[in-house]
Protein backbone atom coordinates (compact mmCIF):
# COMPACT_ATOMS: atom_id res chain seq x y z
CA UNK A 1 0.00 0.00 0.00
CA UNK A 2 2.77 2.26 0.82
CA UNK A 3 4.40 1.68 -2.50
CA UNK A 4 1.11 2.42 -4.32
CA UNK A 5 0.73 5.26 -2.81
CA UNK A 6 4.12 6.93 -3.49
CA UNK A 7 3.71 5.45 -7.15
CA UNK A 8 0.61 7.28 -7.33
CA UNK A 9 2.44 10.52 -5.98
CA UNK A 10 4.63 10.75 -8.34
CA UNK A 11 2.28 9.95 -11.45
CA UNK A 12 0.44 13.26 -10.49
CA UNK A 13 3.68 15.41 -10.16
CA UNK A 14 4.82 13.90 -13.56
CA UNK A 15 1.41 14.82 -14.84
CA UNK A 16 1.50 18.18 -13.36
CA UNK A 17 4.63 19.41 -14.70
CA UNK A 18 3.50 18.47 -18.03
CA UNK A 19 0.41 20.55 -17.82
CA UNK A 20 2.85 23.29 -16.76
CA UNK A 21 2.29 25.31 -20.17
CA UNK A 22 -1.06 23.71 -22.18
CA UNK A 23 -3.30 23.32 -18.84
CA UNK A 24 -1.72 25.97 -15.86
CA UNK A 25 -4.80 25.47 -13.41
CA UNK A 26 -4.35 21.87 -13.49
CA UNK A 27 -0.86 21.64 -13.12
CA UNK A 28 -1.28 23.18 -9.65
CA UNK A 29 -3.81 21.17 -8.72
CA UNK A 30 -2.24 17.87 -9.60
CA UNK A 31 0.94 19.50 -8.28
CA UNK A 32 -0.75 20.10 -4.96
CA UNK A 33 -2.40 16.65 -4.69
CA UNK A 34 0.72 15.00 -4.81
CA UNK A 35 2.05 17.15 -2.44
CA UNK A 36 -0.70 15.71 -0.20
CA UNK A 37 -0.64 11.90 -1.19
CA UNK A 38 3.56 12.42 -0.60
CA UNK A 39 2.71 13.47 3.19
CA UNK A 40 -0.09 10.12 3.36
CA UNK A 41 2.48 7.99 2.17
CA UNK A 42 4.62 9.25 5.20
CA UNK A 43 1.86 8.27 7.45
CA UNK A 44 1.49 5.03 5.91
CA UNK A 45 4.71 4.45 7.09
CA UNK A 46 3.66 4.80 10.43
CA UNK A 47 0.42 2.88 10.62
CA UNK A 48 -2.13 2.60 7.43
CA UNK A 49 -5.10 3.85 10.21
CA UNK A 50 -3.47 7.04 10.19
CA UNK A 51 -4.46 8.26 6.81
CA UNK A 52 -8.05 8.15 7.56
CA UNK A 53 -10.25 10.68 8.70
CA UNK A 54 -11.34 9.07 11.90
CA UNK A 55 -8.73 5.97 13.04
CA UNK A 56 -10.86 4.50 15.39
CA UNK A 57 -13.58 3.82 12.85
CA UNK A 58 -10.97 2.61 10.27
CA UNK A 59 -11.40 -0.74 8.45
CA UNK A 60 -8.89 -2.18 6.59
CA UNK A 61 -10.99 -3.56 4.06
CA UNK A 62 -12.51 -0.30 3.42
CA UNK A 63 -9.11 1.22 2.82
CA UNK A 64 -7.93 -1.42 0.52
CA UNK A 65 -11.07 -0.41 -1.57
CA UNK A 66 -10.66 2.94 -1.57
CA UNK A 67 -13.80 3.84 -0.01
CA UNK A 68 -12.39 5.44 3.60
CA UNK A 69 -12.18 9.04 3.50
CA UNK A 70 -8.47 10.39 4.15
CA UNK A 71 -6.74 13.66 6.10
CA UNK A 72 -5.82 16.75 4.10
CA UNK A 73 -2.51 17.99 4.34
CA UNK A 74 -2.91 20.23 7.05
CA UNK A 75 -4.33 16.98 8.96
CA UNK A 76 -1.18 14.99 7.67
CA UNK A 77 1.17 17.38 9.27
CA UNK A 78 -0.59 17.84 12.59
CA UNK A 79 -0.42 14.03 12.78
CA UNK A 80 3.03 13.69 11.72
CA UNK A 81 4.26 16.45 14.26
CA UNK A 82 1.57 14.21 17.35
CA UNK A 83 2.17 10.98 16.11
CA UNK A 84 5.59 10.53 14.83
CA UNK A 85 7.56 13.05 16.33
CA UNK A 86 7.99 14.94 13.11
CA UNK A 87 9.30 18.74 13.01
CA UNK A 88 8.61 21.12 10.21
CA UNK A 89 9.78 24.17 9.30
CA UNK A 90 7.80 27.46 9.88
CA UNK A 91 8.52 28.14 6.20
CA UNK A 92 7.63 24.72 5.20
CA UNK A 93 4.13 24.95 6.41
CA UNK A 94 4.00 28.25 5.48
CA UNK A 95 4.39 27.12 1.95
CA UNK A 96 2.61 24.31 1.90
CA UNK A 97 -0.45 26.35 2.82
CA UNK A 98 0.16 28.87 0.39
CA UNK A 99 -0.12 26.15 -2.40
CA UNK A 100 -3.53 24.22 -0.25
CA UNK A 101 -5.25 27.58 -0.52
CA UNK A 102 -4.41 28.60 -4.37
CA UNK A 103 -5.64 24.84 -4.84
CA UNK A 104 -8.29 25.08 -2.65
CA UNK A 105 -9.84 28.08 -4.97
CA UNK A 106 -9.25 26.51 -8.55
CA UNK A 107 -10.99 23.64 -7.02
CA UNK A 108 -14.17 25.21 -4.62
CA UNK A 109 -15.14 28.47 -5.96
CA UNK A 110 -12.86 30.05 -8.84
CA UNK A 111 -9.64 32.18 -9.72
CA UNK A 112 -10.12 35.00 -11.67
CA UNK A 113 -6.74 34.64 -13.11
CA UNK A 114 -7.56 31.15 -14.92
CA UNK A 115 -11.63 32.33 -15.99
CA UNK A 116 -10.13 32.49 -19.36
CA UNK A 117 -6.56 31.43 -20.76
CA UNK A 118 -3.80 31.73 -17.80
CA UNK A 119 -1.76 34.78 -18.34
CA UNK A 120 1.80 34.68 -17.88
CA UNK A 121 1.63 35.69 -14.61
CA UNK A 122 -0.51 33.29 -13.31
CA UNK A 123 1.76 30.89 -14.60
CA UNK A 124 4.93 32.08 -12.85
CA UNK A 125 2.68 32.56 -9.75
CA UNK A 126 2.15 28.72 -10.19
CA UNK A 127 5.91 27.86 -10.88
CA UNK A 128 7.10 30.06 -8.17
CA UNK A 129 4.65 28.29 -5.97
CA UNK A 130 6.18 25.09 -7.11
CA UNK A 131 9.67 25.43 -6.56
CA UNK A 132 9.08 26.74 -3.10
CA UNK A 133 7.10 23.75 -2.03
CA UNK A 134 9.22 21.42 -3.99
CA UNK A 135 12.46 22.58 -2.22
CA UNK A 136 10.81 21.79 0.98
CA UNK A 137 9.29 18.45 -0.04
CA UNK A 138 12.75 17.65 -1.73
CA UNK A 139 14.06 18.14 1.45
CA UNK A 140 12.04 15.82 3.29
CA UNK A 141 12.33 12.92 1.21
CA UNK A 142 15.87 12.90 0.51
CA UNK A 143 16.84 13.74 4.11
CA UNK A 144 13.90 13.45 7.16
CA UNK A 145 12.04 10.91 5.00
CA UNK A 146 15.04 9.04 3.27
CA UNK A 147 15.08 6.46 5.41
CA UNK A 148 11.10 5.79 4.34
CA UNK A 149 11.75 6.89 0.81
CA UNK A 150 15.19 5.36 -0.15
CA UNK A 151 13.17 2.93 -2.56
CA UNK A 152 12.11 5.64 -4.75
CA UNK A 153 15.63 7.75 -5.07
CA UNK A 154 16.08 7.16 -8.65
CA UNK A 155 12.39 8.81 -9.48
CA UNK A 156 13.15 11.80 -7.08
CA UNK A 157 15.81 12.46 -8.66
CA UNK A 158 13.98 12.30 -12.03
CA UNK A 159 11.49 14.47 -10.67
CA UNK A 160 14.19 17.25 -9.33
CA UNK A 161 15.35 17.21 -12.89
CA UNK A 162 11.97 17.56 -14.34
CA UNK A 163 10.69 20.51 -11.80
CA UNK A 164 14.41 22.38 -12.86
CA UNK A 165 13.72 22.27 -16.68
CA UNK A 166 9.99 24.37 -15.93
CA UNK A 167 11.82 26.79 -14.08
CA UNK A 168 12.62 28.13 -17.48
CA UNK A 169 9.49 29.56 -17.38
CA UNK A 170 10.40 32.21 -14.92
CA UNK A 171 13.73 33.78 -17.23
CA UNK A 172 11.73 36.56 -18.34
CA UNK A 173 10.86 37.25 -14.60
CA UNK A 174 14.41 37.22 -13.95
CA UNK A 175 15.31 39.41 -16.78
CA UNK A 176 13.11 42.31 -15.62
CA UNK A 177 14.68 42.33 -12.73
CA UNK A 178 17.80 43.02 -14.13
CA UNK A 179 17.63 47.14 -13.50
CA UNK A 180 16.78 46.10 -9.39
CA UNK A 181 19.78 43.61 -9.17
CA UNK A 182 21.63 45.95 -11.10
CA UNK A 183 21.25 48.93 -8.41
CA UNK A 184 21.76 46.19 -5.24
CA UNK A 185 24.98 45.30 -6.29
CA UNK A 186 25.68 48.68 -7.05
CA UNK A 187 25.43 48.92 -2.96
CA UNK A 188 27.56 46.09 -2.63
CA UNK A 189 24.37 44.23 -2.02
CA UNK A 190 25.57 40.41 -2.42
CA UNK A 191 23.56 38.13 -5.25
CA UNK A 192 23.37 34.57 -4.87
CA UNK A 193 21.54 31.80 -6.93
CA UNK A 194 18.36 31.27 -5.42
CA UNK A 195 18.08 27.06 -4.11
CA UNK A 196 14.77 26.90 -5.23
CA UNK A 197 14.37 28.14 -8.77
CA UNK A 198 17.96 28.36 -9.78
CA UNK A 199 17.70 32.15 -10.97
CA UNK A 200 20.62 34.54 -9.32
CA UNK A 201 18.28 36.86 -7.91
CA UNK A 202 18.45 36.46 -3.78
CA UNK A 203 19.46 39.33 -2.18
CA UNK A 204 20.62 39.64 1.60
CA UNK A 205 17.70 40.55 3.93
CA UNK A 206 19.78 40.33 7.38
CA UNK A 207 23.52 39.32 8.31
CA UNK A 208 24.28 37.64 11.85
CA UNK A 209 27.60 36.01 11.18
CA UNK A 210 27.42 33.16 10.29
CA UNK A 211 23.81 33.07 9.29
CA UNK A 212 22.91 34.97 6.53
CA UNK A 213 19.26 35.20 5.54
CA UNK A 214 18.52 35.65 1.66
CA UNK A 215 14.92 36.59 0.02
CA UNK A 216 14.82 35.78 -3.96
CA UNK A 217 12.71 38.27 -6.06
CA UNK A 218 12.01 35.62 -8.70
CA UNK A 219 10.40 32.98 -6.56
CA UNK A 220 9.39 34.77 -3.45
CA UNK A 221 11.47 31.96 -1.72
CA UNK A 222 12.79 33.23 1.84
CA UNK A 223 15.81 30.71 3.10
CA UNK A 224 18.55 30.80 5.33
CA UNK A 225 22.35 30.08 4.47
CA UNK A 226 25.95 30.09 5.42
CA UNK A 227 29.15 30.07 3.57
CA UNK A 228 31.35 27.18 4.11
CA UNK A 229 35.05 26.77 2.68
CA UNK A 230 35.97 23.70 0.76
CA UNK A 231 38.36 22.10 3.12
CA UNK A 232 40.16 21.13 -0.57
CA UNK A 233 40.32 24.43 -2.71
CA UNK A 234 39.07 26.63 0.28
CA UNK A 235 36.41 28.38 -2.05
CA UNK A 236 33.56 29.26 -0.21
CA UNK A 237 30.40 27.57 -1.21
CA UNK A 238 26.62 28.30 -0.31
CA UNK A 239 25.19 26.08 2.27
CA UNK A 240 21.30 26.11 2.60
CA UNK A 241 21.08 23.41 5.68
CA UNK A 242 20.15 20.65 2.80
CA UNK A 243 22.75 17.94 3.81
CA UNK A 244 26.08 17.04 2.15
CA UNK A 245 26.90 18.97 -0.17
CA UNK A 246 29.68 18.86 -2.85
CA UNK A 247 31.87 21.83 -3.72
CA UNK A 248 30.78 23.44 -6.93
CA UNK A 249 35.01 24.25 -7.86
CA UNK A 250 36.93 21.09 -7.13
CA UNK A 251 34.14 18.84 -6.89
CA UNK A 252 35.12 17.89 -2.37
CA UNK A 253 31.89 16.75 -0.69
CA UNK A 254 31.81 18.69 2.35
CA UNK A 255 29.69 16.90 5.00
CA UNK A 256 27.42 18.43 7.91
CA UNK A 257 30.07 16.87 10.15
CA UNK A 258 32.78 19.19 8.21
CA UNK A 259 30.30 21.81 9.05
CA UNK A 260 29.73 21.55 12.71
CA UNK A 261 33.32 21.42 13.13
CA UNK A 262 34.24 24.61 11.19
CA UNK A 263 31.85 26.62 12.98
CA UNK A 264 32.40 25.54 16.31
CA UNK A 265 32.22 27.80 19.35
CA UNK A 266 35.89 27.93 19.37
CA UNK A 267 35.83 29.20 15.71
CA UNK A 268 33.92 32.29 16.43
CA UNK A 269 36.46 33.03 19.76
CA UNK A 270 33.34 32.63 22.49
CA UNK A 271 34.80 32.63 25.90
CA UNK A 272 34.82 29.07 26.63
CA UNK A 273 34.20 29.43 30.63
CA UNK A 274 32.15 25.91 30.42
CA UNK A 275 33.20 22.96 28.91
CA UNK A 276 32.57 22.88 24.96
CA UNK A 277 29.88 19.71 25.75
CA UNK A 278 27.66 22.64 27.29
CA UNK A 279 28.37 24.45 24.20
CA UNK A 280 27.17 22.13 21.05
CA UNK A 281 23.79 20.59 21.64
CA UNK A 282 21.38 17.98 20.11
CA UNK A 283 19.08 18.84 17.45
CA UNK A 284 15.48 17.74 17.88
CA UNK A 285 14.47 19.21 14.65
CA UNK A 286 16.64 17.42 12.17
CA UNK A 287 18.10 14.95 14.64
CA UNK A 288 21.61 14.74 13.77
CA UNK A 289 23.35 12.21 15.18
CA UNK A 290 25.73 14.52 16.59
CA UNK A 291 25.56 17.66 18.60
CA UNK A 292 24.85 20.54 16.03
CA UNK A 293 23.58 23.36 17.74
CA UNK A 294 25.85 26.33 18.91
CA UNK A 295 25.33 29.95 20.23
CA UNK A 296 26.29 32.26 17.20
CA UNK A 297 25.91 36.27 17.75
CA UNK A 298 23.50 35.53 20.44
CA UNK A 299 20.93 32.76 18.69
CA UNK A 300 20.75 29.76 18.93
CA UNK A 301 21.01 27.60 15.29
CA UNK A 302 21.51 24.40 13.99
CA UNK A 303 24.47 23.52 12.02
CA UNK A 304 22.83 20.75 10.47
CA UNK A 305 19.59 21.95 9.12
CA UNK A 306 20.19 26.00 10.32
CA UNK A 307 17.09 25.86 12.15
CA UNK A 308 17.32 28.76 15.08
CA UNK A 309 16.33 27.31 18.41
CA UNK A 310 15.11 28.61 21.80
CA UNK A 311 18.14 28.20 24.68
CA UNK A 312 18.73 24.50 24.84
CA UNK A 313 18.77 23.03 28.37
CA UNK A 314 19.42 19.49 29.91
CA UNK A 315 17.07 16.80 30.36
CA UNK A 316 16.40 16.13 33.77
CA UNK A 317 16.54 12.41 33.15
CA UNK A 318 19.05 11.35 30.87
CA UNK A 319 21.28 14.92 31.09
CA UNK A 320 21.28 15.05 27.46
CA UNK A 321 22.59 19.09 26.23
CA UNK A 322 19.23 19.42 23.67
CA UNK A 323 16.35 21.67 22.43
CA UNK A 324 13.01 20.94 22.24
CA UNK A 325 10.34 20.81 25.23
CA UNK A 326 11.67 19.52 28.62
CA UNK A 327 9.19 20.50 30.61
CA UNK A 328 8.77 17.94 32.54
CA UNK A 329 11.91 16.07 31.32
CA UNK A 330 12.40 13.80 34.21
CA UNK A 331 8.68 11.86 33.66
CA UNK A 332 8.25 12.28 30.42
CA UNK A 333 12.14 12.44 28.81
CA UNK A 334 12.98 14.66 26.21
CA UNK A 335 14.02 13.76 22.25
CA UNK A 336 16.67 11.57 23.24
CA UNK A 337 14.88 9.38 25.99
CA UNK A 338 11.51 8.27 27.67
CA UNK A 339 11.88 9.06 31.19
CA UNK A 340 11.18 7.79 34.36
CA UNK A 341 7.91 7.16 32.93
CA UNK A 342 9.35 4.57 30.82
CA UNK A 343 10.55 2.81 33.62
CA UNK A 344 7.44 2.70 35.19
CA UNK A 345 5.76 0.88 32.71
CA UNK A 346 8.72 -1.57 32.05
CA UNK A 347 7.30 -2.43 36.16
Amino acid sequence: MFDSLVKNAIDFMKVSLRELESRPKYSLINFCSAVEIFFKARLMAEHWSLVVTKPETAKLSEFQEGKSKSVTLDHAITRLENIAGEKFSKSAKETFAVLREHRNKLVHLFHGEYVNTANQQAINLIVSEQCRAWLHLHKLLTSQWKQHFVNFSNQISELDKLIHKRRKFLNEKFKSLAPKLKALRAKDVRIVTCSACGFSASYQTEDTPPIKECLCMVCDTYYRYLYMPCPNCRIDQVYAGDGDIECADCGKSITIDDIIEKFTPIEFQQPLNKPLEDLLAYCHYCDHINPSVVELSNEWVCLACLEPHYEPGWCSWCNTFTTGDLDGSGYYGCPHCEGSNARNRDD
